[in-house]
């Protein structure tokens, strides 16, 4: 069996080790809940990735694992992140632009045009929900074990159709994101703003025992 994991900074483990380094890795939740669970873990997040990177990879990653073995030896958690984050693909470069609206160049060639027009929290969210329902429709149809949960976006309560598609029975406290709960909690941060482990110890604690104790 093992543990498949994406997300954003908050699921690589930004803080937790000098930047970039597999020491993050081994200090984020998914190691710990992987020795809860006493599997291997692959930890496919990034610092600043957006739900289209997380959509795009998870994907590419299940389809692989599929091919080679039967859907029972795979569990799957993802931390969903702010929606309005983006991922572009430059077909002339080759390369993959992650677009955070705090970093004005982030989406390269594309920033000044995307960024004052396009960057809509309107269509974002509608997106947000499309891409949640895509990928639980996806684990499901292929009966994955799963658990979602959103690491770091507080949004607004305003009723939205596809809400009442996303099945919370498998999403670990729908009411808080990670952070917030971190913060709630009074666990230590990083000069970054990003939860230390045990804050990421505790919350693998909490998947474990929702989903898997």
């Amino acid at each position: 069996m093992l543990l498949y994991a994406n997300g954003c900074s908050m699921t690589f483990g930004d803080e937790l080790g000098p930047v970039g380094s597999s020491i993050c890795n081994d200090k984020a939740w998914p190691q710990h809940l992987g020795r809860l669970m006493g599997v291997p873990v692959v930890n496919d997040a990034a610092p600043g990735a957006s739900n289209d990177r997380i959509v795009r990879r998870t994907t590419a990653y299940i389809a692989q694992f599929l091919a080679h073995h039967p859907a029972e030896e795979l569990r799957v958690v993802i931390g969903w992140t702010f929606p309005v984050r983006r991922e572009f693909h430059d077909a002339i470069e080759d390369h993959w632009y992650n677009f955070v609206p705090s970093d004005k160049n982030s989406a390269g060639p594309l920033t000044p045009l995307y960024c004052p027009t396009f960057c809509s929290e309107e269509e974002s969210i509608g997106r947000y929900f499309a891409q949640m329902l895509s990928v639980q429709g996806m684990l499901k149809e292929h009966g994955i074990p799963y658990a979602f949960f959103t690491a770091i976006w507080e949004r607004e309560p305003r009723p939205d159709v596809y809400q009442r598609l996303i099945d919370y029975s498998r999403y670990y406290r729908p009411d808080i994101n990670f952070y917030l709960w971190a913060v709630q909690q009074n666990y230590a941060f990083g000069p970054h703003g990003h939860p230390l482990e045990a804050a990421h110890q505790d919350w693998a604690n909490a998947l474990y025992k929702a989903f898997w104790l």
